[in-house]
Parts: structure tokens; sequence; C-alpha cells
């Protein structure tokens, strides 16, 4: 007679995935060697030259890199004319103006200016470029005397300084006016007077061109003496300041004639430079003064030689710096960059810090960068001060991004977020790049990047690893908060990786062997463990000493629970011949655990899920049987079907759009229902190879089956036994438009002899699976505007409620996503900053999962979400392109914050980008109708009432603009604010363009600034103006 058959089900937690590779090499290789080409234009622009189209080759495991050329075209800027000098126009960097990507033209928001010899990084699916030629003004400058020599002993005290050298030819004056190498001035001073002051300046526009080396060494007062010899003297002027300037519209690059590298040689009082305006370098070498330039000349007092350190560049403005790709430094310098929006290292050996001391900022602009790339040598950056070891003060820390570079020590703050985009190792597809210590960060994301960390993981929070991207250790190292995974993990054997918070993903683990007794080992058991996880994954362990993935593997144990971890190890040793590669598989990257039966076959409790939920089924099949001889050909064909039925006998409909996983024999076979179906033939799952798994065609004769002969009847009594892992997911039905009905059901195997029921000896199992709908319901979706600009701010509001089953303290997440036209995923733009009800959220792989809910009620709970997506600091070549998208807002419910993984539904919102609108702008004058002098009409007597008249003029090409005003008070240096004060000032529209401007008697001396801001008729901000009273006694 049949045996009872067992049943035995798991309950489905969301749990990890790792993929352990062994493997006896040093490093993997995780990428292609894909070779491809593109096609490189180069235009002179508005410089006289004809195109030149070229092909440049590049390959995956070179960051997708090419190198921009040199003037080699002999594009001709021409000159221009000012003051009655004629200057040259000198070619400054390469604009990408057009670029073709996935087959479209894209022409605009391309504004990047590259250096010649820069690195571009090509964008996925970009197959031609067109760059175009920018020319700035060029005022040619070096220092009177190839070589200077400083006085040993005045130089540090009078300043003065000599040209130890008779019979020099002085080659530059400040009587020039630097128009050519022959006219070259002598000094950055005079260079910067020649430069006119204008907000609109750029880096760009203005260039210092060396034509020899240039000292620069402001050890001294304004006007010291300089002798030639020992006789005669000569102003040398010197500051505190970079070329005696102190405005900050002066932003210059300074560069080298032609293909000569010239020295700029820094020195500083109190080893500092201070620098007022943007700054770029640009093919020139940075040196301190040698020993051998100072000399004791005047004989007043011998000193012992002082020698000048390279002065630190302390950058007092709120533009920014560059050093691109051809620069070179003799030794470590420091940038204190204070509010710079952004710094961009390409080349040199820098230290980048915050400011001088703790006294000079705390309190840094939002969105303000660091970028580390190119040839660049990182002794140690630090989002800190110079002379303090506080760093947790400071407000709103730069972004670090790091795309290359010789990196040694990165130290963050407590809330700074640390980002690896395209870092990795070019040579020979190794991948892998080292990146030194990284320490105290907030949140460390790897983007195409490979890292190697062997100084140290160090007040670390959070980690992102995403597909495509990998992390090695080589020490033991902890970090506090989360891992999110999808990527590469990489340790060396031994090493143990502790995770203070939970870890997500799908994250293959790769495990170096190390030589145990002469042979390659990977060294296994739980005192060895290689991940140890503290966060919500310990309740995954709980209920077992531990859980296999699902692998067909048993001698891996993967996760068990000791003391307060979730611990992660190989139960054995391993020893590596060559490879060992153990793969687990699974339905939408997710290992389900926990059973609700046991291996007696006795009843269990119901389990319950969500009608996209997911439910695991272990079965396992015992036959026993004697040979029928009335009939032979019973048991000849036996076929298996999964079911679903509602009452032990009758089957319910299996939605199309459900996934199964069925392991058999540690194989794993899938299938997918194509089409409503009451019952899943075994014979249609496929292994990873696309076979099909077979049915028994005989079962008396079948692999495994025993035979016992009964010696008195001579009967033979047959066994065989059978198991199955069943992993059942309706996650996607709805995306085939189906859905299950909610009820109770029993999942069960029907066993067929010949395509007919053995129902007589069948026994079925008596737990049944709950499965209920969940209810979403939004009262209201609002978006602030029609229309975004690509740089916009896109504000997204809704309320309503969600109602669930035995959903009593669960959480509501939600994964948000971004469609185009076609109904293709695109990437949320990499910069964009989002929040959820003011809680920024964090981006991996283009996608973000923000918590909507805490708790969840039966009975059905109102929420209210308030969605931002701040697009301003998005680089051009990310920005969404023109056109209509949606916001997909796909939600699933979570216990103690672990997600099920399983979507329960979405809400989709239209987001519509258009194209940045041209020629705009709005003028702002005060009006002088009452004829006072020009230096009077932004003067305003305190104690007395006072008005002014402002016109406007909005210009441009702008569908119904609009204007908004407000008044702000001057509250330091860089900065203006609302004000008690500032609202005693009075602005009314008067409907021609015009507004009066009212200052109450009561008023407080100070600065105050009357705003007029543009916008557009969708509510994008397009420009700004404004005008300045000064209310004085």
């Amino acid at each position: 007679m049949l045996k009872k058959q067992r049943f035995k089900f798991l309950i489905i937690l969301f749990v990890i995935t790792l993929v352990i590779v062994a493997i006896k090499g040093l490093v993997p290789k995780s990428k292609a060697e894909e070779t491809t080409e593109i096609q490189v234009t180069y235009n002179s622009g508005k410089g006289t030259g004809k195109s030149v189209v070229t092909t440049q080759k590049i390959a995956n495991n070179t960051n997708r890199k090419i190198v921009l050329s040199k003037n080699e075209m002999d594009f001709d800027g021409g000159t221009t004319e000012i003051d009655g000098h004629l200057y040259k126009m000198v070619l400054t960097g390469w604009q990408i103006t057009e670029l073709t990507q996935n087959g479209k033209k894209v022409t605009e928001n391309l504004d990047t200016i590259y250096a010649q010899n820069g690195l571009y990084n090509v964008p996925k699916g970009v197959t031609a470029i067109e760059v175009t030629a920018i020319y700035g003004k060029a005022i040619y400058v070096r220092s009177p005397y190839d070589k200077m020599y400083y006085d040993e002993y005045h130089i540090f005290n009078n300043g003065e300084n000599a040209s130890a050298e008779n019979g020099q030819v002085e080659q530059s004056s400040d009587e020039n006016y630097g128009t050519s190498s022959d006219d070259a001035v002598a000094t950055l001073k005079r260079a910067y007077e020649l430069i006119e002051e204008n907000a609109n300046n750029t880096v760009y526009d203005n260039l210092f061109v060396l034509c020899g080396d240039l000292y620069e060494i402001n050890y001294n007062a304004e006007g010291a003496e300089f002798a030639v010899d020992n006789e005669g003297t000569y102003k040398n002027y010197s500051s505190d300041y970079l070329g005696y300037q102190t405005g900050s519209n002066k932003p210059v690059t300074i560069t080298s004639n032609d293909d000569k590298k010239y020295t700029l040689y820094l020195g500083a009082k109190d080893e500092e430079i201070e620098i007022y305006s943007s700054l770029r370098f640009d093919n020139i070498n940075i040196k301190y003064l040698p020993e051998d330039n100072i000399t004791d000349i005047h004989g007043t007092e011998v000193t012992t030689k002082t020698y000048l350190n390279l002065a630190d560049l302390s950058f007092f403005s709120t533009g920014f710096f560059e050093a691109t790709e051809n620069v070179g430094t003799e030794e470590e310098m420091n940038v204190l960059y204070g509010n710079l929006s952004s710094v961009i290292l390409n080349s040199g050996t820098w230290n980048p810090l915050v400011a001088r001391d703790s006294t000079i900022i705390s309190e840094l602009a939002k969105n303000n960068y660091l970028q580390i790339g190119g040839n660049t040598t990182i002794s140690k950056l630090q989002i800190g001060f110079k002379n303090s070891s506080d760093t947790d003060t400071i407000v709103n820390p730069p972004i670090v991004k790091i795309t290359g570079g010789n990196i040694k020590e990165l130290i963050g703050t407590k809330d700074a977020n640390l980002m690896f985009i395209n870092f990795e190792d070019t040579n020979e597809g190794v991948n892998y790049k080292t990146a030194g210590k990284i320490q105290k960060w907030k949140n460390v994301f790897l983007e195409n990047s490979y890292v190697i960390i062997d100084n140290g993981l160090k007040d670390v929070e959070n980690m992102s690893v995403p597909e495509k991207s990998g992390l090695k250790l080589s020490n033991n190292e902890e970090i506090t908060g989360n891992f999110n995974g999808g990527g590469e993990l990489y340790l060396d054997s031994n090493i143990c990786f502790t995770i203070g918070g939970d870890i997500t993903g799908t994250t293959k683990l790769i495990l170096t062997p190390s030589i145990v007794n002469g042979k390659n080992v990977i060294v296994g058991g739980i005192n060895h463990p290689y991940i140890k996880v503290k966060g919500a994954s310990t309740a995954r362990a709980q209920s077992q000493a531990s859980d296999e993935i699902i692998s067909g593997e048993s001698k891996y144990t993967i996760l068990s629970q000791k003391s307060d971890y979730s611990y992660y190890y190989i139960e054995q040793d391993v020893e590596i011949s060559n490879f060992v590669e153990i793969k687990s598989t699974n339905i939408n990257d997710k290992i389900y655990t926990g059973s609700i039966g046991d291996n007696t076959g006795s009843s269990a409790e119901d389990i319950s899920i969500l009608e996209i939920g997911s439910y695991t089924q272990d079965v396992e099949l015992n036959y026993e049987f004697y040979k029928n001889s009335t009939n032979p050909n019973k048991y000849a064909n036996i076929s298996r079907q999964f079911v679903l039925k509602t009452d032990k006998q009758t089957a319910t409909t299996i939605p199309s759009g459900t996934e199964i996983l069925m392991i058999y024999n540690g194989k794993n076979y899938n299938y997918v229902v194509n089409t409503d179906t009451d019952s899943v033939n075994l014979s249609l799952f496929k292994d990873e190879d696309g076979n099909t798994f077979k049915q028994i065609s005989n079962l008396q004769s079948a692999d495994g089956v025993t035979k016992e002969v009964n010696g008195v009847t001579g009967d033979t009594l047959y066994n065989y036994s059978e198991s199955f892992r069943f992993i059942v997911s309706f996650a996607n039905i709805i995306n085939n438009n189906a859905s299950i009905k909610a009820g109770s059901y029993y999942s069960m195997i029907n066993i067929l002899d010949s395509e007919s029921w053995i129902d007589s000896e069948q026994i079925e199992n008596t737990n049944k699976i709950n499965i209920s709908q969940v209810v979403f319901k939004p009262s209201s979706i609002n978006t602030e505007l029609e229309k975004y600009e690509p740089n916009g701010v896109v504000t997204i509001k809704s309320a309503g409620t969600v109602q669930t089953f035995n959903g009593e303290g669960k959480q509501l997440y939600g994964n948000i996503k971004i469609y185009n036209a076609e109904g293709k995923q695109v990437d949320i733009p990499i910069g964009s900053e989002i929040t959820l009800n003011g809680n920024t959220c964090t981006i991996v792989n283009g996608t973000t999962q923000c918590k909507f809910l805490d708790n969840c009620t039966d009975s059905g709970t109102s929420y209210n979400f308030d969605f931002k997506m701040d697009m301003k600091n998005v680089l051009e070549q990310n920005q969404l392109l023109a056109g209509n998208y949606k916001i997909k807002f796909a939600y699933a419910f979570a216990q103690n914050d672990l997600l099920n993984g399983n979507i329960a539904g979405w809400i989709d919102v239209p987001l519509t980008i258009i194209d940045y609108s041209d020629n705009y702008g709005i003028d702002v004058s005060i009006d002088n109708s009452e004829n006072l002098a020009e230096d009077k009409l932004q003067l305003i007597t305190k104690g007395k009432e006072e008005v002014r008249i402002i016109h406007t003029n909005c210009s441009g090409q702008l569908e119904n603009p609009f204007v908004k005003v407000s008044v702000v008070e001057k509250t330091s240096d860089f900065d203006y604010s609302a004000t008690e004060n500032s609202k005693k000032i009075t602005v009314n529209d008067n409907g021609d363009g015009s507004y009066k401007v009212a200052f109450s008697d009561s008023l407080d001396v100070g600065t105050y600034r009357v705003i007029f801001e543009l916008f557009d008729k969708y509510g994008n901000k397009m420009s700004e103006n404004f005008a300045n009273f000064i209310v004085r006694l």
C-alpha cells in the first residue's frame, strides 16, 4: 500500500543571495575587454581652420575614456582689441557641442569644457561627438629673468631679493601689456590689472600664458625693493593674495605657451596664498623655490637656509578650482577650498581641505562637490580643517566624486557622501584599483567601480556596491549601517566583513584561497565567517540553526545564528585545485526561508501571503506498491502536476505570469505560466540548458527504486522516493493584467498514471495558503508644475489610504523608477537628490527605495507623502532628454523593515521634460527722474522715508513669463537673507514693469538687495537680477 506523502511548507522571507566563487588567482577579471570606436569631429568654432574628423578607439577596461587632442589642427582664434592693444585669442579647451547617442543627435545642454589632452568619459550609447574650440584672451607673463635669486635674510624680513648673475637681459616688465611673449608682463599683479572685472567672466575667457618661468614668492610686503646683483633697486609687488588681487570676478586659466610646460614657483606668508576668483591650472608645473635660488647677497645677517615650502591655495570665493590632466606639482599641495562650488583635480599631488581653521567656515553651500580623477595623486583628502581635528561641525559637506587617480587616504565627516564613479584599474583588464584608507563617511557608493581598500575601512555607516561594481577587502573591516549589494564582494581567506545594519541585494562573494600546509585552501567553519550581519537579517535565522542557500550543495552552510549576528560562512575547508563555483538560483533575487511544516508529515499552521506574494513548498513523495498481475501496465508512466485547489478536489486558476522554480535532485527547473490554467504539468519545466524535465516512463524500473520479494507469495514490493522544492511567485502577474482571487488554497501535486488519477492512494496536505488582496487608494496625486526643465525640482504630493491583511505593524516601502514614452526604464539622473517627506533616499542602479509608512493596519491607514527629485546638480550629459516620462511608485510591504521583496502594486505619475529655453533674461535699472547724482541713487539715509522706482525688462522667447520679488539683507561677506530689517522695505508692482520700493524711516544701517526672479509659465526659474541699496547715517 502506498505510504503517506510528506509535505513541507516554508514562510517566505527576504535574504541576501550570495554567489560564492573561490578562485586561485589574485584578482577576478570582472569585465570583458570589448573594444569599440567613437567618431570625434574637431571644429574651429569662432576661429579659422577646417574641421577634422578622427576615429578613436575606446575599451570598457579603460573606463570608457578617450584623450581629446591638442590643437594639432592649427585652429586660429584671431585677435581682439582692448584699449588700443591687440591680444591673441588662444585655444583654451574643447566644448562638447553635439553627440550621437543611441542613434539620436543631442545638441542641447552640452556646456562642459575639456582641456587639450583632457579625458572625456564616453557615455553609454554614444558613437560620435563633435567638439568645438573655445578661445580666451591671452596675456603673456613671465618673471624678468630666467632664474630669480632671493636674499636669504631679507626675503623673510625686508623682502629684498636679487638676480645675482650680471649680464642678464630683462625679458618682461610691468610697463608692458602682455600682448605677446615679447611684450610679457612681469607679475601676476600686472596681469590681473589687465583683466576687466565682470560677473560674466569665466576661466576660459582670460588666460595668463607663461612664456617663461614665473616666481610668485609672496613672502614680501607690497613694493619691496629688488636688486640686480648688488646694485640698483626694482619694485617686486607681492602680498598674501595671488597676483595682489581680491576681486571675485576675475577668473583665469594659467597655462603655458605652445608645447612648453613652464613652472609657477609659489611661496607665501604663513605658507598660504589667498585666492578670490575662480582659477584653472593647465599645462604648467607648480614648485617651491629651490634651495640654490636662495643666497646671501647683502651680507646683512647670515641666516640658516630656510626653505620655502609650496604655498597652500586658500580660496575665498564661491567659484571653482580646476587642475586639468596637464598639471605637475613638485610635492603635496594643500587646497583650502572653503565654499567653492566645485573642485576638480585631474593631475598633480594634492591634500584637499575645507579651510584654514574651524573659525573660517563651518557651513558650506549645499551640493558643493569635489571631484578627483585623471592622473591625480591624493595623499590625504579631508573634509575638515587644516589646524583642527573637528570635522563634525561642518554643515552640508561637499559630495566627493572619485573617477580615477592614485588615492591613499579619504577622510570625510559624519554626514559626507563618497562616490566612486568609473573607478577601476585599466591594466590588462584587472579592474580592481586601490583606494587606500576610507574613514568617516555617511555613505560610500560604487558606480561601475572596482575598489580595493587595503589600509582600513573605519567609521563608515552605509555602503552600496551595485551590479557592475566590486569591493575588495584585505583586512577585517566593519561598517555600522547597511550594505546594499548587487555586485562583487571580494575577500581574502580568513577575512571577515562585519555589517552593523542589514544586507540587501544579490551579491557575488569571491574568496581567495590561502596557503595551508602547502595547499590552496579556503578556510571554512563558523569560527571563520566571511560576513557577519547584525541588522534585521538576524531574524532570518532565529528559528533554525542555519538556512542553506538554494544551490543543491548541502556541504555549504551560508547563514547561521551566533550571538547577535547572522554568520555567512563555509561549513568546511575547501581545497582548490583549479576553481570551485557554487551558484544560487532563485526568483527575483530572493531566498525564502522559514518552515511551517515538519518532516513527520504532521499538520502545520496555515500561511498568509499577498495576492502578489510568494511562498516556498517542499514536497517529499514516497511510493510503495506491489506489481499488479492483473494490470501489468499500472505505474508504467507516472506524471506529476502542480495544482492549487480550493477544497482538495476543485482546482482553481493559476494566473498567467506566475513564476515557479522547481528544484529536483539538486537541479533547477523553471516555468512561467503563459496563459491561465488549472494545472501545470512538470514536463513543461526546463533547466538552464533548455532541457525538459522528464516524467517517469516506468516506475518499476526507475533509477533509485528498491525491490523486496515476498518469499511466500512471490510478489515484489517496490519502494521509491523523490523530493521537490517549489518556489511560487505571483509577483509579476500584474504585468500580465492577471490576478489571483483572494481566498484559501491547498498547494498540491497531482500524481497520474497514464494520465489517470491515482486518487484512491493519494493523501493531501492539510495546511492552507491564505491569499489576500491589498487595497491602495490614492485620493489625490498632484505635481507642482505642468512641465519641468532637465535641471528642475520635480515635486509630487499624494494622499490616500492603504489597507492590508494581517498587517498590523507592517511598513510600506516604495521602489521608484522612471520610464520613457516607449515604456523602457531609464535611470534616475546621477546627481539627483531624492527626498520623501524630507528624508533623503539613496539612488542605486538608477532607482531608489523609500519608506512610505511605518505602521499599516488591516482597517486602513491614511498616508501623505511629499516626493521631491532635485535635478539642479545633474551634469548635462546625465540629464533627462526632453520628452514624456512616467514616474512609477511600486510599493511593497515589510515586517520589521525586512522587505519580502514582492511588489504589491503601483501608481504612475506623468512627467514631462522640456528643452531649455534660449535667449531670456531680466534687466533691472533704477529710475533717476529726480535727477539725483549717480552715486546717490543706491544710498538711503537712515531715519528718512525714501522711495525708489525700479524698472524691469524681461527679454527673450519665454511664453507667459512672470516675476517674483523678494528683499534680503547682507548678513556676512557672501550671504544675503531675509531679516526683520528687510521686512521694513516694501515693494509694490506698478503694473507696467516698474516697481515702487519704499524704505522705512526705522530701517537700520546696512546693505539690502531687491531680487527679481524670472520664471517660465511652468514655474521653472529661468534668471534673476537685483538692485543693491545701502542705508547709512
